[in-house]
């Protein structure tokens, strides 16, 4: 970015600023708190949301690229098939798709 581009980015930061505070200089407590709670806030609730959300398995194929990934046999740790192109592999670990994998 060329001197004159950010030094007019800076300007216009600035009076973006200048306007803001003049439009709630009579409420900036309030607006700052409420600011401050929600950055606060944001990632908590990230974090909780995240970590009670469901994680989703990858049934992408590793030959055709479809997500048909499935178990070759049931409640085992390894090895994993692919019915739309015949893909099979023995010794591919995959505990995620044992809670999941209901269409065998």
């Amino acid at each position: 970015m060329s001197t004159v581009r950010y030094a007019i980015l800076q300007i216009g930061a600035f009076a973006l600023a200048a306007v803001v505070y003049f439009l709630l200089r009579e409420h900036a407590v309030e607006v700052a708190l409420v600011f401050g709670v929600a950055a606060l806030a944001a990632p908590i609730l990230w974090l909780i949301v995240s970590s009670l959300r469901p994680a989703f398995p990858d049934r992408t194929c590793p030959k055709c690229g479809k997500h048909t990934l499935r178990l070759l046999v049931p409640g085992e740790k390894t090895g994993v098939r692919c019915p739309a192109c015949g893909f099979r592999d023995k010794e591919l670990y995959v505990p995620f798709l044992i809670d999941v994998d209901d269409d065998l």
